[in-house]
């Protein structure tokens, strides 16, 4: 079974496609700046040949690393629900082969605000039944969070295989510029403005 190739097979979303269509990049290669910043954060070395995706659903995901996509076509039991059939997704999913494992990096992204204690556990919870499948010990998954500032006070239940050795999560500075955004300003919604972000 090919992991790879089974992420690849399911990546069906629209806005990946479009993009890699509009930067003329159609394997949506990392920068390598981007890169040596993955590699500080968790200790890891992303090689050249790598897959990316935006949006990737969690239900393709656990498929993928699953069954043979190429040629499976047989009804699954869904014991543990890990199939939900919904559209949750993870913001930026980077895949490779090293040595004998699929490594899978999964980053969250939030340009404003800061997370919640129930947002983040409940990606916890729901990636802990994706990986906890008889392909564990093929698959060595990352998960990390991106923010303009590191997101405090954070508690995280059950996750810390998929964070640092302090059972914090892995962070990284994203750079989102100053920003406007449209307020309605009364309670019948005639009247609108432009603020700061």
């Amino acid at each position: 079974m090919n992991i790879i190739n089974n992420l690849r097979l399911l990546n069906s979303k629209e806005r990946y496609f479009l993009f890699t269509a509009a930067t003329d990049n159609p394997n949506l290669n990392l920068g390598q700046k981007f890169i040596n910043e993955i590699n500080a954060t968790i200790g890891i070395k992303i090689p050249k040949n790598h897959f990316v995706a935006i949006d990737y659903h969690l239900d393709w995901l656990y498929a993928a690393i699953t069954v043979d996509i190429t040629s499976d076509s047989i009804e699954h039991d869904n014991p543990y629900n890990t199939m939900q059939g919904n559209q949750e997704d993870i913001d930026l999913l980077i895949a490779f082969e090293k040595e004998d494992k699929t490594v899978i990096i999964l980053i969250e992204a939030k340009c404003f605000g800061s997370w919640t204690n129930k947002q983040i556990n409940s990606k916890i919870d729901r990636l802990n039944l994706i990986f906890e499948t008889k392909t564990n010990n093929i698959v060595k998954p990352y998960f990390m969070l991106m923010s303009p500032k590191e997101s405090k006070n954070l508690k995280v239940i059950n996750g810390k295989r998929w964070f640092d050795i302090d059972g914090k999560p892995f962070w990284m500075k994203l750079n989102v510029p100053a920003l406007k955004m449209v307020s309605r300003i009364s309670k019948t919604n005639n009247k609108w403005k432009i603020i700061d972000r």
